[in-house]
């Protein structure tokens, strides 16, 4: 890449009051991190290292490294480990703030690109910033039921409401102390530290979608609680993570739930384990309806399985 005066890229905050301006990439590195020395200081963000990454453009194109920080580097969902290739656009996570390197023009629309990164099976939206060897939380899978036919809407639509879960999803998790947030390709993976927490976020999403969205959207929900793993690229692992998508699929295997779902008079599925809901305050205990004890991918044993009753 030649040597110029001009920015290669910019620098954007994603989320809300992280970031207002844009700053130019150029040739020379660009250092993030804790540090008032660096180019982008984010010393609002205790999950961010001092040295935190840089940015460097080389002959071959642009790269990051990742400086050793603590709690990593993530590019569109992926942990960088070193160096590792660089493309314009890109979303980068360093700790818990959220960056895009957009194109270096003044009329560049970053939302269709950040549409198209809650849409991207596979990525990890709200990565760890604290490793651990085992940890007990709140596990949620949504999934849209019938995406096939949203699709024939308009792959735009389809991107809109995934665009709109994912947002859902991110603000619920923005006051856990380990958020997690992973695309699963037509729905998402997310881990809360409470139970009730999860369960909040779960049924608010059904009525938000139905007073932004003109099309009747349903989605299945599956909630369970238990240990669950983090892996080195930060993926969460364990028989419970198994055991909530095993879950969620209960609705394509269950007569009574695929007519319940297939009536076309619900919009939300929402499915707990009895794991899940003896975490839940006493108020909200009376409300599931059991429906019988199934096996799930991942436990040994049987598992009592409620249907929550949002009336």
């Amino acid at each position: 890449m030649a040597e110029t005066s001009e920015p290669v890229a910019l620098i954007v905050g994603v989320d809300d009051k992280q970031l207002s301006a844009r700053l130019p990439v150029g040739n020379s590195p660009f250092l993030i991190g804790r540090d008032e020395k660096n180019h982008l200081c984010l010393s609002g963000d205790r999950a961010v290292s001092r040295l935190h990454c840089a940015i460097l453009v080389t002959t071959q194109g642009m790269v990051i490294e990742d400086l050793k920080s603590s709690n990593g580097t993530y590019v569109n969902g992926r942990r960088v480990t070193g160096v590792a290739p660089l493309s314009v656009p890109s979303l980068l996570t360093v700790g818990r703030t959220r960056l895009s390197l957009v194109p270096a023009t003044a009329d560049y629309d970053s939302s269709s690109f950040l549409a198209n990164m809650y849409s991207t099976k596979g990525t990890v939206l709200i990565p760890p910033t604290q490793f651990f060897q085992a940890r007990t939380e709140a596990l949620l899978v949504v999934d849209l039921v019938g995406s096939s036919r949203l699709l024939k809407l308009g792959e735009i639509h389809l991107l809109k409401v995934l665009w709109m879960l994912g947002q859902m999803l991110d603000r619920s998790l923005r006051t856990e102390e380990q958020p997690f947030l992973k695309c699963t390709g037509d729905g998402f993976f997310a881990c809360f530290g409470s139970a009730e927490g999860a369960l909040k976020a779960a049924v608010t999403l059904a009525p938000s979608l139905k007073r932004h969205i003109s099309t009747p959207v349903t989605i299945s929900i599956a909630l369970h609680f238990g240990p669950t793993r983090l892996a080195p690229n930060g993926e969460r692992t364990g028989k419970n993570v198994h055991a909530v998508f095993s879950l969620e699929d209960l609705r394509h295997k269950q007569e009574k739930l695929r007519k319940y779902v297939a009536s076309g008079r619900i919009l939300e599925l929402v499915l707990m384990t009895k794991a899940f809901l003896s975490q839940l305050p006493s108020q909200d205990k009376g409300k599931p309806v059991p429906l019988g004890f199934f096996g799930l991918k991942g436990l040994d044993e049987k598992e009592g399985i409620f249907l929550w009753d949002s009336r």
